[in-house]
């Protein structure tokens, strides 16, 4: 992931090891590489996976904030950027 403009660190899919979530405000140029959003879910052994969702690569991302937000157990993230219209994935 090119230009990682933030990130938080938290057990985003309740597995007991910390993943990482990233935004990139500037991406690659060349569009090799699309994410603007990637989570990389802690695989315990010094490995990331990484996950994308491609409706997150619409945005332009400046802001990430990772609280349970639902207080139903889990972290919960919130991506906050320009010219984004509200969507929920």
């Amino acid at each position: 992931m090119y230009g990682v403009y933030d990130f938080a660190v938290a057990d985003f899919n309740g597995d007991g090891l910390n993943d990482i979530a990233a935004i990139a405000f500037f991406t690659d140029v060349t569009k090799k590489i699309p994410e603007k959003f990637v989570l990389l879910e802690n695989q315990g052994d010094g490995n990331y996976k990484p996950f994308a969702l491609p409706a997150a690569n619409n945005g332009r991302w400046s802001r990430l904030a990772a609280a349970d937000f639902d207080q139903d157990g889990d972290t919960d993230i919130v991506l906050g950027g320009m010219y984004v219209s509200q969507f929920n994935f």
